[in-house]
């Protein structure tokens, strides 16, 4: 997959540090019946429960965590920039575990050929 920012077709995307362009190597799923070759134009897809589930873990379980964390060691500590760092902290552990589980997830979320 070519993954293009939406300015990458602007003129002045030379000077500007926001018009990116990646590559991504996924695996996707098909039938056998299907003969695919190598750079054929197709539509991956993917289910709109297991999208959902991507965002929810990258980005609203984080945010629980930095926010809840924050609330309790302000309460406990009284000190906002020591309770701020330690609200930080504890995002290290939870992208351990991503980290420590990312086989188990990356079977989870199965692109398709549509």
């Amino acid at each position: 997959i070519v993954s293009q920012a939406m300015c990458a077709s602007c003129q002045i995307k030379g000077h500007c540090s926001v018009a990116d362009t990646k590559e991504k190597d996924i695996v996707v799923y098909s039938d056998k019946s299907n003969n695919y070759k190598l750079g054929d134009s197709v539509d991956v897809v993917i289910s709109q429960n297991l999208g959902l589930k991507a965002v929810m873990i990258a980005y609203f379980v984080p945010f629980l965590v930095l926010v809840i964390s924050l609330v309790i060691f302000l309460q406990v500590l009284k000190d906002e920039l020591l309770s701020g760092l330690l609200a930080l902290g504890m995002l290290a552990p939870y992208y351990f575990l991503i980290w420590a589980f990312r086989n188990k997830i990356k079977k989870e979320f199965k692109f398709k050929i549509k």
